[in-house]
Formats: structure tokens, sequence, C-alpha cells
């Protein structure tokens, strides 16, 4: 690995060295490499910032830079915010149903009565990822943050399944400051399963 990062770095392809040198875990390389970035221009380094960021290498001198953006990408302090603007430009903001993924009506298999209960807990269980999955980190979903009927089956589950569907959910609200959301959820649902049991 030192062999390839010294011949990434003489033919100026940062961004393999600077993978190279964080595997080889060799600060004082990895504090070259982004030095040398700042010569080759400014898109290289912000590159090489957003690579740090997502690898969690704190530079010795990240107090002493003066390129305000250039820190927030290296501490990911805008990472939500990048995620959800890039969700805007894809038009993928809208939450969708697990139904709109997967498309159940051209099914043509007929349960039986015995596997009917089962195949419909399975299939709850399998929507919950899918929606966790599909909605994740965009802060919105229908599957359970519906009224009525369509959220009445999850307290019909098992604790586990409960489980895995919190679990899920917090995928969706996993970005910065929605904690409270799948707080007052869990919260929810603890209450609602207090009742159900006296």
């Amino acid at each position: 690995l030192k062999c390839a990062t010294t011949l990434y770095r003489k033919f100026d392809d940062l961004g393999n060295a600077m993978r190279c040198a964080l595997r080889l875990n060799n600060m004082d390389t990895i504090q070259e490499i982004f030095s040398d970035a700042s010569k080759a221009g400014a898109s290289v380094q912000r590159q090489l910032a957003y690579l740090l960021g997502k690898q969690g290498v704190v530079l010795p001198d990240d107090e002493n830079m003066t390129d305000e953006d250039l820190t927030e990408m290296l501490w990911n302090t805008r990472l939500s915010e990048h995620f959800l603007s890039l969700g805007r430009e894809l038009d993928i903001m809208e939450p969708k149903l697990p139904e709109d993924i997967y498309k159940t009506h051209l099914e043509t298999v007929r349960p039986t009565l015995n596997t009917a209960a089962l195949d419909s807990a399975r299939a709850n269980l399998a929507a919950s990822y899918v929606n966790g999955l599909v909605n994740c980190g965009f802060g919105k979903e229908k599957l359970l943050q519906g009224t009525g009927k369509e959220v009445h089956w999850l307290f019909k589950q098992k604790e586990f399944c409960k489980l895995i569907v919190i679990v899920c959910n917090f995928l969706v609200f996993k970005e910065y400051g929605s904690y409270h959301t799948i707080f007052f959820f869990v919260v929810e649902h603890s209450w609602h399963s207090c009742q159900t049991t006296q």
C-alpha cells in the first residue's frame, strides 16, 4: 500500500492516494495528501474533505482552517442537507408505500386457510423493511404515520416484530433533529401495548 500511495501521488491521483493512506492509517501521509490537494484545486480538496469526513478522520490542524465550507465537509455537519437536496434533485422526496414498490395485485397465488395468518404477518414484516429502506433518511413515510387501520396491524404483532418495525422506522427519521419523532413513536407504542395487555 505504501508503494501504491507513492505511485498515486506521483501521477496526481490524490483520491486513490488518500484511500491507500487511510487504509495504512498514516496520519502524516493523509495530512500531506490533503495539503497537496489545495494545490490541485478547490474541487479536489473538497472531494477529499468529504472522504475524510465519511471515514471520521480528524486532521490535526482542523481548528486552524479558514475555509468554513471545507471545515463543514470535514466534520459532516451538512451531510443531511446534502442528502435531502439530492433527494429533491432526483424527485424522490415523496414518501412511498411498500405497495408502490412491489406490485402485490399482480400475484396469482391464493393462500390457504392455514397459511393466511402467517403470510399476513410476514407481509407486514416485509412491508416494514421495505418502508424503512425506501424512505430511509427522508423523515417522511406513510405506513406508520398514518392513522386508523393502516397502523392498527402493528399492535397485533409479537414483540420481536414490533421491535423490527421501530428499527425500520428509525431508518426513516435518521436525519439530525428527527429523533424526537422516534421517541414519541416508541412512547405511543409502549402505552398502546400496556393498554392492550391490561
